[in-house]
């Protein structure tokens, strides 16, 4: 008899970068157990780092390799994630952008730190620490606070 193995479900969102930033956080704000994987035409240093701080799993270009996406979607099924490359010169412009209080949100994000242990790290409770990462996602997609 094999054990059970409860596969997590993964929200796959293709659209344009924006759009798709601001579909994962409305996705995960109504079912936070599930993953999302964004696959979108336009992947720079800006809108991987926008998708880590919604909370999405992978960001995958469209013009990436033919089993990025399939990749992303299994390591994310799992409860994983794909982190992405980020320049040196993107997470410094990305650091600019954001309120200074929320550059070790951005670093713990980039370096796979879980929402959860970001909040026991900062002393925040998860709903400040949401309300702040929507204020990076504004600052990082050029929106006004």
């Amino acid at each position: 008899m094999e054990p059970v193995v409860e596969v997590q479900r993964v929200v796959v969102i293709d659209d344009v970068p924006d759009s798709a930033i601001r579909r994962t956080l409305e996705v995960l704000e109504r079912a936070p157990t599930r993953s999302v994987v964004i696959h979108t035409p336009e992947v720079d240093d800006v809108v991987a780092l926008a998708g880590l701080v919604a909370g999405a799993s992978a960001v995958v270009p469209k013009n990436g390799a033919d089993d990025e996406l399939a990749f992303a979607v299994k390591a994310a099924s799992r409860g994983g994630s794909v982190r992405p490359r980020i320049s040196i010169d993107g997470l410094v412009e990305a650091a600019g952008r954001v309120h200074p209080d929320d550059v070790p949100i951005l670093g713990m994000l980039v370096h796979g730190t879980s929402p959860a242990e970001i909040g026991d790290v900062l002393g925040v409770h998860e709903r400040e620490l949401a309300g702040r990462r929507r204020r990076m996602l504004k600052a990082l997609l050029g929106e006004a606070a």
